[in-house]
């Protein structure tokens, strides 16, 4: 396809999607036919492994000093307190994401989804800083903000998890931080493309055309996808470790008291 070919093509494309838009009805049939071609889409393989590398940076990032014992009584903290420390659990993800993308301890993908090879030292310092930064994730714990009424964590293009603390089951520790680690999946596919498991062009619709209204379509929707995979498998990982936590501090205490 020659550039005058591409050109025409996108601005057909735009025609297409500012007419889709007049009303809610035409958009809601476009969205919907623009889901048939990426629904279900992924990567089974580089998904399983973007999901074991997360979870080992989030049992990391809640084992960190200024997290670690935070969820013993979790059921009984207000939310100023909750909200705090949901906030310090994805600072904390966000600094090994941001250290592992600059010392190359996680696979890195160019624009057009290719595995990045560094060409020199100077350049590959450059791109792995401008990939890593101006990642900033503000925990809003209301529920007005969420994209649709059933969702009880969200995340929004501008950075804002939104989290519903109001949930009963969000009292209980092992349930909060699961779903959290769902969210992270979520920033890391929308804020760090390019170690995300999705191809680019995949990432980019399933954003865009993101439809929750349709069971079918937001379950099957790529970025949903990617962030349940392997979801049991983190779970029980999340329960180990706050059973271990839970352990390592009743042992102090006991030894404090002998």
């Amino acid at each position: 396809m020659s550039k005058t070919d591409k050109l025409n093509h996108a601005k057909n494309i735009l025609l297409q999607e500012l007419s889709a838009m007049e009303n809610s009805q035409q958009w809601d049939s476009h969205v919907k036919e623009k889901n048939k071609d990426f629904s279900g889409v992924i990567d089974v393989q580089k998904s399983e492994q973007m999901a074991d590398y997360l979870t080992d940076a989030f049992i990391k990032a809640c084992n960190k000093n200024n997290v670690f014992g935070k969820f013993i009584g979790w059921a009984d903290k207000d939310v100023i307190y909750k909200t705090e420390i949901a906030s310090t659990v994805i600072d904390n993800v966000l600094d090994i994401i941001r250290t592992d993308i600059k010392s190359g301890n996680v696979t890195i993908y160019t624009a057009s989804g290719e595995k990045y090879t560094p060409l020199n030292r100077v350049t590959d310092e450059l791109f792995k800083h401008d990939i890593a930064t101006n990642v900033n994730i503000k925990v809003v714990g209301a529920d007005n903000g969420l994209t649709h009424n059933k969702a009880l964590m969200g995340v929004d293009s501008t950075g804002k998890l939104f989290i519903n603390f109001d949930f009963p089951l969000y009292g209980m520790p092992e349930c909060f931080l699961t779903d959290l680690r769902h969210e992270l999946m979520h920033i890391v596919d929308m804020f760090f493309p390019n170690i995300s498991a999705l191809p680019p062009e995949i990432n980019v619709h399933a954003n865009r055309y993101y439809y929750p209204q349709d069971k079918d379509l937001y379950n099957n929707n790529p970025l949903e996808l990617n962030a349940e995979m392997k979801r049991s498998d983190y779970a029980k990982k999340i329960q180990q470790m706050l059973a271990e936590q839970q352990a390592c501090i009743s042992k102090q205490m006991n030894a404090v008291h002998e």
